[in-house]
Parts: C-alpha cells; structure tokens; sequence
C-alpha cells in the first residue's frame, strides 16, 4: 500500500469524520435519536477494520502470535472495570460542578420496542466505528507515516501521535460538557490499552458499547 493513498485516506477521514465533532458548540441539552446515517459508519467501520488488517502485517507487527482468549476475558475485564470506575468518579465532579455537563434530552425521543432497539443497535455501530477509527486505522497510519525513521525518532513521533489522537477523541465530545471531555480522554487512555494489549480492536468495541449502554440505560431510567 503507498503511502501518499495512505495519507490522502487519512486526509479524507480526519476532514469529514474526526475535526467536523471537535466543532459541535455545547448546548443546553445534548438529544440523542436514531439517525439512518449509522449505516455510513457500519460500512466505514468494516472497511477500516479490513484495511487495518493489511496495515498492520506492512508496518506494525505487534505480536508473533495471536492473543489467548485469557488475555482478551482478563484485558477486557479489567479495562472496563477501569472505565466503571472513572464513570463514577466523573458523575461525582458532574454532580459538584453541574456546570461542565450536558443532560441528555429525551423529552421527546417516546421510546419503544423499535426506537430502543434501534438506539441500542446505533450505539454498537458508533462504539465499533470509533473503535476502528481512533484505536485502530488511524494510530496505524500514523505509525506507518513514521516507518523507514530512526528509532529515536519514532519514539517521540509514536508518543506524540498517541496523544493527538486521544485529545481528538477527547474534544469531539466537547457537545457533552466539559466534564464529557476529560471522562473521553481518560476512558480513551483505557481502551488504547486495550487494542494493544489484545491487538485487536473487538474487545474494547464490546466494552465501549456495553459502557455506551449502561450510560444510556442509566439516563432514560432518571428522565
């Protein structure tokens, strides 16, 4: 794969699907409601992940050999403990500052069977999209933008590269409340960790739905 269609792809997805959230102003009330555009981002997030897969066998090799299903049960399982753990500590700060926080409007969503599961099935869509997107394709294509360097260099351009995607991540929940941001950075740092520990991005897809879900369940049982 050359790099120069390497680096226009990456163009592409960072002017169209990773700055355009960054610039979402805050609002009183952050809606949430099914949108048929979550097909666009199944695809995008399948094509990726296939793309990844070629990516990573030109220039990222992690692991000589795949992971045990031991270390994705115990990788998970840890990571989302963590995750748990900083959601209840952000909901403290919210509670004290409500101020760094949006509400999520469902004053008119009128859930039922249909909408609920297609909001549930929108969530897995965008947990596995973003999952794809900011642990997976796009970490690797920085990364391959580095290959032939010395290893000094790398270093420093792998430390710097990581940071920039997790404040990207960060900032593109800025329509949440401050508070959002800092909880995105910090569960980003997670289930960074997690992609490179099982060296794959499914696990951390399943617990940033799972995570998305409880969220959700947690805000329509307190509307």
């Amino acid at each position: 794969m050359k790099l120069k269609l390497l680096s226009l792809q990456f163009t592409i997805l960072f002017a169209f699907f990773l700055l355009p959230p960054v610039f979402v102003p805050p609002e009183n009330t952050a809606s949430l409601s099914f949108s048929p555009f979550v097909f666009v981002y199944l695809i995008l997030g399948v094509l990726l992940n296939i793309q990844s897969y070629r990516l990573k066998k030109m220039f990222a090799p992690v692991y000589p050999q795949k992971p045990g299903k031991f270390t994705y049960i115990t990788t998970g399982t840890i990571c989302f403990g963590i995750m748990m753990i900083l959601f209840a500590l952000v909901q403290i700060v919210g509670f004290i500052f409500p101020e760094t926080s949006n509400a999520a409007n469902f004053e008119n969503l009128n859930l039922n069977p249909f909408k609920f599961s297609a909001i549930v099935f929108q969530l897995a869509v965008i947990s596995f999209e973003e999952e794809v997107l900011y642990r997976e394709f796009c970490p690797l294509c920085l990364d391959a933008f580095a290959a032939g360097k010395d290893i000094k260099f790398r270093k420093v351009y792998k430390i710097i590269a990581e940071i920039f995607m997790l404040l990207i991540f960060a900032a593109g929940h800025r329509y949440l409340g401050l508070i959002a941001v800092l909880n995105a950075f910090l569960c980003g740092i997670v289930l960074r960790v997690c992609a490179f520990k099982t060296d794959s991005i499914y696990t951390g897809s399943i617990i940033h739905f799972i995570y998305n879900l409880i969220n959700f369940l947690l805000l329509i049982s307190g509307k």
